[in-house]
């Protein structure tokens, strides 16, 4: 009974919106009379009377205002896709792609050292780019040199590196270690926002009583305090052995105190207190306001384990591969804590895996972990959330139950940071897998997605997918090439991201041995509220201008003094538009359709509005497709059942 009453319902409104947009106004306010149905939110209704049967642009601008003012039109303006503006702070022309320029290689002759691969080159002892190269030396005294008078202004090109950022003063970035194509770096330098300097803080954090050169680690910056922490390096599988004799593949855990530039070393390896054992491709993230570290998944070093060691380190094992669990580091007591095992069922429905070279960002507004793709002898395209206090698991998205409209795009080596303030995640892609098929069938390419935690929804502002290394040589100073095993940071503060460094895939990258040392700062423009309020003021006065066209002198004062001030000249479609506007004056007054003009003028506003307050977006007259006449009588032979709803587009014009 409740279908039919709403069928009957819409049915109505669906009349009522014909008869008002056809000028049938009798059969309109009979109807309404009749049934007392609403066709849409009374203020609606007001903008309805004052526009098309008062004529009073004034008015109207006056309602829209007021809506904007109150908030009204902000599901709209969240909405809108940023652009995104890219800026070069290094240009791939001026990065160092000589390894190690101005420092010392290791002092092995082979140096053990780690690919950047992030996961995305198997690891396996056949032939892989990893192996070719050799692996991190954990009990190495080499790293590299006190910085000579030719040590570098700028990082030298790498990847599997690390950076973080701290918002507070000017805003510095940190960056550590990673791989240049031959060997694992142990450089530390930081970058000034405000000055756009770079400063060389060691060029062997090792010799200054910090961790030995690695890549595929991670580092976390707890800014309260001034602190940066480091966790778990990569070791390439040949050399494990001679790596393990040497140290035991032990997973040493360093503080840098930023205040008095001191490395402290806080536990040799972090197994034997209840941590992960040595891993690499993990995640780590900070909650601030507990004062814990949380690790998530990783590959193990050590390899297969037997059970028993298994099961004390909280690791799972696929194939020859053994993945971390869930960590957690609390900082004032020093402790660690295993929270979850691989493999473990904590929840009912579907089951988190560990992973390797996926994504993860903290939100302290809801306590969650939100993990994003991976892979473990597979690809991953889940994403979920995982809350810190309750240990309770929610799938925001898995590789059955997803739509193209609400999941992000298959990748892997995501690099995302967070919002707090905006509630939103950003996720830059490195690697794509369109064929979901074997690491032979993925290419590097761009693109960038806001997730809406609130919304629960993704949106992408930004893709290229152009692999063409010619057309990124022309294209290198506008906007970084496709990468991955670079690093992503983001100022809350600011609204900048930073990129830099990666490896470039392809021939370049894995035969050449090619690194990347570009470094990029990415803001958006956004459409704001007060960009929505001039944008409706230009909808408005354009439609009052038309109806001035009957009297050219007058329309043409009202367009050099009301409308021209209000229209964006560096916006394509509105500067178009506007151009087309002047022809207007020459047509002839009884060509104007008063009524038209300013019912075209109120479907064009309803655009701005939330889809519950507004009339249905369907019209009556596409409820009745004809397929067939016959031929004597003319009648339909058949109808169709209605489509369903669906909200209002948004404007192609605003915010492009």
């Amino acid at each position: 009974q409740m279908m039919k009453e709403d069928r009957e319902r819409e049915t109505i409104r669906l009349c009522l919106k014909h008869f008002r947009e056809h000028n049938y106004l009798e059969a309109f306010e009979s109807l309404e009379k009749r049934t007392r149905v609403q066709l849409e939110d009374p203020i609606l209704t007001q903008l309805h009377t004052t526009l098309v049967k008062d004529g009073d642009y004034d008015g109207v601008e006056r309602i829209v205002g007021n809506c904007i003012q109150e908030g009204t039109m902000d599901g709209y303006v969240c909405r809108q896709k940023p652009k995104p503006i890219w800026e070069a702070l290094i240009f791939p022309e001026e990065q160092d792609v000589t390894p190690t320029t101005g420092l010392t290689p290791t002092s092995s002759s082979q140096p053990l050292t780690s690919d950047d691969s992030d996961g995305f080159l198997p690891d396996s002892n056949t032939g892989t780019d990893q192996t070719q190269q050799g692996g991190a030396n954990a009990g190495s005294t080499g790293g590299t040199a006190a910085p000579a008078d030719d040590s570098p202004a700028i990082p030298p090109a790498r990847g599997g590196h690390q950076l973080v950022l701290d918002s507070t003063g000017g805003g510095t970035i940190y960056l550590f270690g990673g791989w240049d194509g031959r060997q694992d770096l142990s450089d530390f330098w930081a970058f000034d926002v405000a000055t756009a300097k770079w400063t060389l803080i060691s060029a062997d954090v090792e010799r200054d009583g910090g961790p030995a050169a690695r890549s595929c680690h991670k580092m976390v910056l707890n800014s309260a305090y001034k602190q940066l922490f480091i966790l778990g390096r990569y070791v390439d599988r040949s050399k494990r052995d001679q790596a393990a004799a040497k140290s035991g593949l032990r997973s040493d855990f360093f503080m840098y105190d930023i205040a008095a530039c001191k490395w402290t070393l806080v536990c040799d390896d972090t197994a034997e207190i209840g941590g992960p054992s040595l891993i690499y491709d993990h995640q780590m993230c900070l909650d601030p306001e507990n004062q814990n570290i949380y690790v998530f998944g990783g590959q193990s070093v050590q390899g297969l384990n037997s059970s028993s060691t298994q099961s004390s380190l909280g690791v799972g094992v696929r194939g020859d591969k053994v993945f971390s669990g869930l960590y957690v580091y609390h900082i004032p007591n020093n402790t660690w804590l295993c929270l979850w095992e691989d493999g473990q069922v904590i929840s009912k429905g579907p089951q988190m895996k560990s992973r390797s070279s996926h994504a993860m960002v903290f939100s302290p507004d809801d306590r969650n972990l939100y993990i994003i793709g991976g892979q473990r002898g597979e690809y991953l395209n889940d994403f979920f959330a995982i809350n810190v206090d309750s240990l309770t698991v929610n799938f925001l998205s898995d590789r059955i139950n997803q739509s193209v409209a609400t999941a992000h795009a298959l990748g892997y080596t995501q690099r995302a940071t967070i919002d707090t303030k905006n509630g939103e995640i950003y996720v830059m892609m490195g690697v794509n897998n369109k064929d979901k098929g074997s690491p032979d069938t993925v290419q590097v390419s761009n693109s960038f997605w806001i997730y809406s935690i609130k919304r629960r929804h993704w949106s992408c502002f930004y893709r290229n997918e152009r692999t063409s290394s010619a057309y990124w040589t022309l294209r290198q100073s506008i906007e970084p090439r496709p990468r991955y095993a670079h690093q992503l940071v983001y100022d809350e503060e600011k609204g900048a991201h930073y990129i830099f460094g990666g490896n470039p895939g392809g021939t370049e990258g894995k035969v050449n041995k090619l690194r990347l040392g570009d470094f990029w700062r990415l803001t958006l423009d956004r459409p704001m509220v007060q960009d929505l309020t001039r944008y409706t003021k230009v909808l408005i006065r354009s439609a009052r201008f038309q109806e001035l066209c009957g009297r050219p002198r007058e329309a043409l004062l009202y367009l050099q003094q009301s409308l021209t001030p209000c229209v964006d000249i560096n916006n394509e479609d509105e500067r178009i538009s506007f151009q087309h506007l002047p022809a207007k004056v020459f047509e002839q007054a009884a060509d104007l359709d008063v009524f038209k003009i300013r019912t075209q003028l109120f479907t064009s506003l309803l655009d701005f509005f939330p889809g519950e307050m507004t009339q249905p977006t369907q019209n009556l007259v596409d409820l009745v497709p004809i397929t067939e006449l016959t031929a004597n009588t003319g009648e339909l032979a058949s109808l169709v059942q209605p489509p369903p709803r669906s909200s209002p587009s948004p404007s192609s014009t605003y915010g492009s």
